[in-house]
């Protein structure tokens, strides 16, 4: 079944999600930005703990073991997920419309951002 549904409405919806999900992106990217500088630092205090432990005699460690030795007790973080594409996408197929109501599916997925 068709609804008509006002494109000001639909676009204004559209942009409000949009603006929570650059929102949700920036949160993510701060946080994860804050996790690797504290990881990278981290990193450097395990490095100079382990060059200091072979300057006083200790055997060097095989590949594996110094890598696990020197991300011990990290959080690197967790790339952000990525801004989604459909809001710009939809927001700029709406832009070239020249109606001011739009025709739209009941099961359509931008209906119920109304």
């Amino acid at each position: 079944m068709k609804v008509t549904v006002d494109k000001a409405k639909l676009i204004a919806a559209l942009q409000r999600k949009q603006a929570e999900d650059v929102a949700r992106f920036n949160g993510e990217n701060s946080l994860y930005e804050t996790k690797q500088y504290s990881a990278r630092q981290g990193y450097l205090t395990n490095l100079r703990e382990y060059v200091k432990q072979i300057e006083n005699g200790a055997e060097p460690l095989e590949e594996y073991d110094l890598e696990r030795r020197l991300n011990r007790g990290l959080d690197w973080g967790k790339e952000p997920k990525g801004l989604n594409p459909k809001f710009a996408s939809a927001l700029e197929r709406l832009s070239l419309i020249a109606m001011d109501e739009i025709q739209m599916n009941e099961s359509d997925e931008y209906l119920s951002l109304i």
